[in-house]
């Protein structure tokens, strides 16, 4: 058996052990491909086809000594934390290079023993694009947002029958400008900062029990710019939007959202004003937070720890 899933299981932070990283190939950038085999194969071969030519690429297997994990650590242990079922099957990867852009690849998977082969994938990479959606930019400071900064990430159709590939736009990137004394507060629950300059964040929900790092279980794309003059924003959607706070460009606030294929379409809404002010707005658009009822503010007791009804009884 050889089992490769190109989009993988979904996992927020972790490839699966079977999947094509990235999901949706970029232009002349790498790609890896993954697969779990059945234990005892000798050898496993990508075949892949591009631009008329034929090539092969030998997997390698995953495990400890090409982790540097002792036995029971490495990717085995990480997919079995991570809660990935592998079915008792083996790890093999390989780096197959990058390919340009409108480039139709092909590829399947060959025992290099038996023979045995799987069915063929193929995929175009997608390319950045000045035009692939429409971003629209509601309210004030309008001007924040950096002219000539907006592209659309856009994948190509093979018009293959045996083809997964994606048709249409995935993301939207743009940036927003920040002057010296201007700091970024919000976009949800952190743990890491309060100021979010220089740091490159994302608003996807994941729970990590403790010690959540960068990571979030109450994402809000939505923060407060405070200093200067003041002003706010919010990225007005409910799927991931990754935010690099002038860590990449001291002056610049990057912002790159997923979006529909069929409605490639963003709105990016703008308040200008002190925080109190902002909020107003934001609510205006979102709702408006009712009172806590009475019981909410006497004693809270945290049950994190106490996983069983014994636990909580006193004796």
């Amino acid at each position: 058996m050889i089992r490769h899933n190109p989009p993988g299981r979904g996992h927020r932070y972790r490839d699966s052990l079977d999947q094509r990283t990235p999901v949706h190939p970029v232009a002349d950038e790498p790609v890896r491909l993954a697969v779990l085999v059945e234990p005892g194969r000798a050898g496993i071969v990508a075949e892949v086809e591009r631009g008329g030519k034929s090539e092969e690429h030998d997997l390698t297997r995953l495990d400890a000594a090409t982790t540097g994990g002792a036995a029971g650590e490495g990717h085995l242990a990480a997919a079995a934390e991570a809660g990935e079922d592998t079915g008792g099957l083996e790890p093999w990867a390989v780096d197959i290079g990058s390919f340009g852009a409108a480039e139709l690849v092909r590829y399947r998977f060959r025992d290099a023993e038996s023979g045995q082969t799987t069915q063929w994938w193929s995929f175009v990479p997608a390319t950045w694009q000045a035009d692939g959606g429409q971003l629209a930019v509601v309210g004030e400071p309008a001007d924040r947002l950096v002219p000539g900064s907006v592209s659309w990430l856009v994948a190509g159709d093979p018009q293959d029958e045996a083809s997964d590939a994606f048709t249409g736009a995935l993301r939207v990137r743009f940036a927003l400008r920040l002057t010296d004394d201007e700091h970024v507060v919000g976009l949800g629950e952190r743990f890491h900062s309060l100021d979010q300059r220089g740091w490159a964040v994302d608003a996807e929900v994941y729970e990590q029990y403790c010690s959540q790092g960068m990571r979030t279980y109450l994402p809000v794309p939505f923060a407060h710019v405070v200093g200067a003059d003041g002003w706010g924003f919010h990225v007005d959607t409910t799927r991931r939007v990754w935010f690099d706070v002038g860590r990449r460009d001291a002056d610049l606030l990057w912002v790159e959202a997923r979006v529909a294929a069929t409605e490639a379409e963003l709105v990016l809404r703008l308040w200008s004003g002190d925080p109190a002010t902002v909020l107003d707005g934001f609510f205006d658009r979102v709702g408006r937070p009712g009172l806590m009822p009475d019981w909410a503010y006497r004693p809270w007791i945290s049950g994190n720890e106490w996983n069983s009804q014994a636990r909580v009884r006193p004796r």
